[in-house]
C-alpha cells in the first residue's frame, strides 16, 4: 500500500461460518467468491457411439488426436487439498475492531476465464489502474466497494455478512465521484489507537514509524469506505466522521 500497490487476498474457502474469512488485513481487499448463472457445456463422443456430456471451454479441434480419458475422481486424487475445489458466496462475515466488516467486496470467482490470479476477478481494479493510473490504492478501493451493487435484501436477508459492499461492478468503479482516501499515516494510527507497540509497529511499517503522541485516536477513526455501527434501539448512539473528497476537485467533505 505505501508503494501504491493494492493488494486483493481472497476471503477463503472455510465458511460458512461466523469469522471464518481469512483475510482481515484493512489494508488489504478482501474478496468474496460469486458463481455465475451459465455452464459450459460439451461432449464427448467414444468409440462405440456413447455420448458423454461434461464441462469444457476448448476453443481448438482435436484434428483426430487421441487423448486418454480418465475418470475425474482419478484426477482429483492427485491434487493437494483444497486445490481442486472452488468457494461459492463466501459466507461468514468477520467483524474488524466493530466497525469494519470482511469481505470488502464479492466479485466473479467460479468457472471464470481467466488465469494466474488466485483472487476471485482482480479485474475490477485492472480497470480503475488503467483508467487512473495516479489513483491511490484506497482509492481503487474505494472505488471499487461504494460502486458495488448489493443483492435483493428480500431474498438474502443474511447476504450482507457474506459480500461485503456487494458485487463489484468495473465499470461504475471508474468514475464513482466521491472517494474515502486513507494513506500510510492512518494506518499508522490505527494500530496505535490498537495497542501495538514501537516494535509490533515497525516489523508492519517496516520503517521508523512511531505513535502520535497528543491523541492515538480509535480504530473507528480510519477513512474506510465501510463501517457498522452497533445501534440499541430507543438508545443514544454516536455518529462516526468520515472524510470524502471529489475525485479531480480539492475539497475535502467532513
Amino acid at each position: 500500500m505505501a508503494r501504491g500497490v493494492l493488494i486483493l487476498n481472497s476471503a477463503g474457502n472455510s465458511g460458512p461460518g461466523a469469522y471464518s474469512v481469512g483475510s482481515i488485513a484493512p489494508w488489504m481487499v478482501s474478496v468474496a467468491a460469486s458463481t455465475i448463472d451459465r455452464r459450459f457445456i460439451n461432449k464427448v463422443v467414444l468409440g462405440n457411439g456413447k455420448t458423454l456430456v461434461g464441462a469444457s471451454i476448448s476453443s481448438f479441434t482435436s484434428n483426430g488426436t487421441k487423448v486418454p480419458l480418465i475418470h475425474g475422481k482419478d484426477a482429483t486424487s492427485t491434487c493437494d487439498d483444497n486445490t481442486a475445489k472452488t468457494s461459492r458466496l463466501q459466507q461468514g462475515g468477520f467483524l474488524l475492531q466493530f466497525h469494519q466488516v470482511r469481505p470488502d467486496l464479492t466479485a466473479p470467482g467460479v468457472h471464470i476465464l481467466a488465469a494466474y490470479s488466485p483472487v476471485a476477478s482482480p479485474s475490477g481494479e485492472a480497470a480503475d489502474k488503467s483508467f487512473h493510473p495516479d489513483w491511490s490504492p484506497s482509492v481503487i478501493q474505494s472505488a471499487l466497494m461504494t460502486t458495488a451493487w448489493p443483492l435483493n435484501p428480500t431474498t438474502n436477508p443474511d447476504g450482507v455478512l457474506a459480500y461485503g459492499s456487494g458485487h463489484v461492478d468495473p465499470i461504475k468503479a471508474t468514475d464513482p465521484g466521491l472517494v474515502y482516501e486513507a494513506l500510510k499515516d492512518d494506518y499508522i494510527t490505527m494500530l496505535c489507537s490498537m495497542g501495538y507497540g514501537e516494535h509490533k509497529l515497525r516489523l508492519i511499517s517496516r520503517d521508523n514509524s512511531t505513535c502520535p503522541k497528543n491523541s492515538k485516536g480509535f480504530p473507528k477513526d480510519l477513512n474506510y469506505p465501510s463501517m457498522t455501527v452497533k445501534v440499541v434501539p430507543k438508545e443514544p448512539f454516536k455518529v462516526l466522521q468520515e472524510r470524502l473528497q471529489i475525485l479531480g476537485v480539492k475539497i475535502v467533505f467532513m
